[in-house]
C-alpha cells in the first residue's frame, strides 16, 4: 500500500487539483481528488490559516478535550480582516474575533475562543497595511 505522499504525487501527475495559495503543506485530500493546505482553502475568500485556542470553562467542551474527542486548538481559515474584526471558517461554521483582544465566538452561539498570540500579532500587522 502506498503512502499519502506517493498517492498525492501520482494524482498530481494525473491532473489532480492542488489548492495551496500560501505554499503551505498539503493537509487535506477530498473525495474529488483535490489537495488543499486547509479544509477551506477552496473558499473564494480564503486567505490563510490561523490557530485558535479554547480558553473557556464549559464542562461539555472540556470533557471532549480531556477525552480526546476535541482539541483545545483549531486551525481556522481567515476569510476577512479589517481594523476591528477577523472572520474565520472552521468545519463549515463561521466565527468572529475581535482584533483588539483576539477573543471571539461562533456566529450562532457563544464559545470562549481566542486567536493565539503569534497569529494575532500577524493579523494586527496585516490590518494596519489594509
Amino acid at each position: 500500500m502506498s503512502n499519502f505522499f506517493e498517492e498525492m504525487e501520482e494524482d498530481i501527475k494525473n491532473g489532480a487539483t492542488v489548492i495551496a495559495p500560501n505554499n503551505l503543506p498539503i493537509r487535506v485530500r477530498t473525495w474529488g481528488c483535490v489537495y488543499m493546505e486547509h479544509e477551506h482553502a477552496s473558499h473564494p475568500q480564503y486567505k490563510f490559516p490561523i490557530t485558535i485556542e479554547y480558553i473557556g470553562d464549559n464542562p461539555d467542551v472540556l470533557d471532549d478535550i480531556n477525552n480526546n474527542l476535541a482539541s483545545s486548538k483549531e486551525d481556522h481559515a481567515v476569510l476577512y480582516i479589517d481594523s476591528a474584526i477577523v472572520l474565520t471558517l472552521y468545519e463549515c461554521c463561521y466565527y468572529i474575533f475581535y482584533l483588539k483582544n483576539g477573543l471571539g465566538r461562533k456566529v450562532d452561539r457563544y464559545d470562549d475562543w481566542k486567536i493565539c498570540e503569534e497569529d494575532l500579532n500577524k493579523l494586527r500587522l496585516i490590518s494596519e497595511d489594509s
